[in-house]
């Protein structure tokens, strides 16, 4: 009787141990398992990542060319929005005449005029310079007259020596209303100029022809000249 007794433990024992070896190894299939479900959800994170950066850099570069080319194509028409023509107007005078006295707008000739006098000769496309006389017109050669001071525009839209800097050696008829002014800059008296002048009714004197001298040969001059000397022997 004491036999099956002890029988009975030792089977009761060897069933435990039987049951906490499976639980232990079933306990150890489950870790197993759970540790390589965190490494591949570690490897397969990574690469998720990596191509997600990928898909990523190769949008900004697929999409990069259109947004330059937006930007472009925007400065295109900003540019063409500022591509406004220049309107350069006519100044007219109080007698409502047009006057242009722009270098640009000048077609210069050179021409030769057998003067052993004249350095260089040349002639342009002037127009009338506008006045502000009215009916049949008189030359006036009175200095200080209305001729005069349309006379010395006229020769400022020729030679583009300003009226103010002139000095006036000569003015004199040269045929039927036309004359001939010679003058120089005050600032460089060497520097001569023979103007032709055309009187175009209600429109003014029109410049014809400038003649660019070498030597100072008017009447003025001359005279001066000729004080001088006299002034020189008598000294």
């Amino acid at each position: 009787m004491q036999e099956d007794n002890s029988y009975s433990s030792r089977k009761r024992r060897y069933e435990k141990r039987r049951v906490n070896t499976k639980m232990i190894n079933w306990l150890a299939v489950v870790g197993v398992v759970l540790l390589l479900s965190i490494i591949s959800l570690s490897i397969f994170g990574q690469n998720d990542d990596s191509e997600k950066a990928a898909v990523d850099n190769e949008k900004e570069e697929t999409e990069t060319p259109n947004e330059l080319e937006e930007e472009e194509t925007i400065g295109e028409e900003n540019n063409e929005n500022l591509d406004i023509p220049i309107v350069i107007e006519e100044v007219e005078d109080e007698s409502g005449e047009a006057e242009n006295t722009s270098d640009a707008e000048q077609a210069i000739s050179y021409i030769e005029t057998g003067d052993s006098n004249v350095k260089s000769a040349y002639e342009g496309n002037w127009q009338p310079v506008g006045t502000e006389q009215t009916g049949p017109h008189t030359i006036q050669f009175d200095d200080g007259s209305i001729d005069r001071k349309e006379m010395a525009l006229a020769a400022e839209y020729a030679t583009q020596v300003p009226v103010e800097e002139q000095i006036t050696w000569w003015v004199g008829r040269a045929g039927d209303a036309q004359v001939e002014m010679t003058i120089s800059p005050n600032s460089n008296q060497d520097e001569l100029y023979r103007v032709h002048l055309q009187w175009i009714d209600n429109e003014g004197w029109q410049p014809t022809l400038v003649e660019e001298l070498i030597e100072n040969d008017t009447p003025s001059a001359q005279r001066e000249n000729e004080n001088a000397e006299a002034e020189n022997i008598e000294g």
